[in-house]
């Protein structure tokens, strides 16, 4: 992939709150392409972007919001044949992710791939309106999402 670092993210935003991250072409970056993380990281808007093919790992998210990212919206992006899930939400709250094309990811052969994932004790997160098609494990999948909205 482009010959990527393996740990290089498109987009990194961390512990910055209130953030808009929109009209990106996000491509064949080594990591994540577009990765939310920390408590402070609220309220930050990820919308219309493409992003694509990004990751070196099988766990390479095309979009990931973690470690307490709460009240984002992620919305009108196009998240296609990253390693890993679309979007990713992990031990992080309150997110609306809705109106995403997700498509055709996960690793060749390997099995690990989701439109939308929500897991690690996430709560009251909302998926509406995704359009999601030809992932290998799940087009939704929720695990240990704890209690509230998805």
């Amino acid at each position: 992939m482009g010959g990527a670092l393996p740990n290089a993210n498109g987009i990194r935003n961390a512990n910055t709150p209130g953030t808009l991250i929109a009209h990106n072409v996000v491509r064949e970056n080594g990591h994540y392409g577009l990765y939310v993380t920390g408590a402070a990281s609220t309220n930050v808007r990820v919308e219309h972007n493409d992003v694509l093919l990004n990751g070196t790992l099988n766990d390479d998210d095309g979009i990931r919001l973690e470690n307490g990212a709460s009240g984002a919206t992620v919305a009108h992006n196009r998240s296609e044949r990253n390693p890993h899930d679309g979007v990713h939400v992990v031990s992080s709250n309150a997110n609306l992710v809705e109106h995403n094309d997700l498509i055709d990811n996960g690793s060749v052969g390997v099995g690990n791939g989701c439109g939308n994932d929500i897991e690690g004790g996430s709560t009251n997160n909302v998926l509406s309106h995704n359009d999601v098609e030809g992932h290998d494990r799940a087009g939704i999948r929720l695990r240990n999402a704890g209690s509230g909205k998805s």
